[in-house]
């Protein structure tokens, strides 16, 4: 019943699980085995877990501008408030916050790391090599590129003749990489990151003629980052049974002096991904 899950095997997956009875009773002891521990260390027993108010709290409750202060390692919110009425902060949809308001918790996940640099509290890890963020940044400015395919919806039919293109709209030369997920979750490093793309230019994959689409149906993804500097190059990761992944070591550590530096700060990072069809 799953959507959208190319590759994906029912058969595979239920064979990963033994029999629900089997289960039931793993779970049962398991349960047991942890209220026995907590009622040893508060000494009495507990009517519920007591983890499970604080993880509803989380992820349920929207966030005031003094829990905001809190997840963000501050000691105290004064001048947050006015510091989140900053256009670089309003366009993050942080005014209910600055208005004495709430914000909902996704949303503060959203955009946590761009607020961290933003306000120079550290230098997040950024999630470019994850698989539910499409795009990045999300609310941020952004490099003026656009990705697109010789079909303007990105819906193909098997046998049609496929091209994908890159237009650098910006004023400067850019750094790209391009990489393709078939609908089997392979994946493949069409251009790498050492590809230089000038300003007002176009990449064009394949550089001549076009790619036949074959019969498998499903949806396939084209990825591209862009980045005004150089970065590091993607690996392809691929295991017998696991989904490719392609990984960027962006965090990889330099000394200088005394201190340990990031070598490479990925904020300058444009993610754009665009799904393709066949059917």
């Amino acid at each position: 019943k799953l959507p959208g899950s190319p590759g994906f095997s029912k058969r595979a997956a239920l064979e990963l699980y033994p029999p629900q009875d089997e289960l039931d009773q793993l779970l049962k002891e398991d349960s047991e085995r942890f209220l026995a521990a907590v009622e040893r260390a508060l000494g009495k027993p507990q009517v519920r877990e007591p983890l499970t108010p604080v993880t509803q709290r989380f992820l349920d409750a929207p966030l005031q501008l003094q829990s905001a202060s809190a997840e963000l390692g501050l000691s105290s919110a004064a001048g947050l408030s006015e510091t989140f009425r900053a256009p670089h902060f309003t366009h993050l949809g942080l005014i209910p916050l600055a208005a004495g308001g709430v914000v909902r918790r996704d949303m503060w996940e959203e955009y946590y790391d761009q607020i961290v640099a933003q306000l120079g509290l550290g230098l997040p890890i950024a999630p470019i090599d994850g698989l539910t963020r499409p795009q990045y940044p999300l609310g941020a400015l952004d490099l003026d590129m656009e990705l697109t395919t010789s079909h303007k919806n990105d819906v193909f039919a098997p046998g049609d003749e496929l091209v994908i293109f890159v237009k650098n709209k910006s004023k400067k030369d850019l750094f790209v990489e391009l990489v393709g997920t078939s609908a089997k979750l392979e994946k493949v490093i069409l251009a790498p990151a050492t590809t230089v793309l000038e300003a007002g230019g176009e990449f064009r994959f394949p550089p001549t003629g076009s790619l036949e689409v074959q019969g498998g149906l499903g949806h396939e993804q084209i990825t591209l980052l862009a980045s005004e500097e150089a970065f590091p190059a993607g690996q392809l990761l691929r295991g017998k049974g696991l989904a490719d992944r392609v990984f960027h070591p962006f965090y990889k550590l330099a000394r200088r002096g005394k201190q340990l530096v990031v070598e490479f700060n990925p904020a300058a990072i444009v993610k754009k991904t665009i799904t393709i069809e066949t059917r």
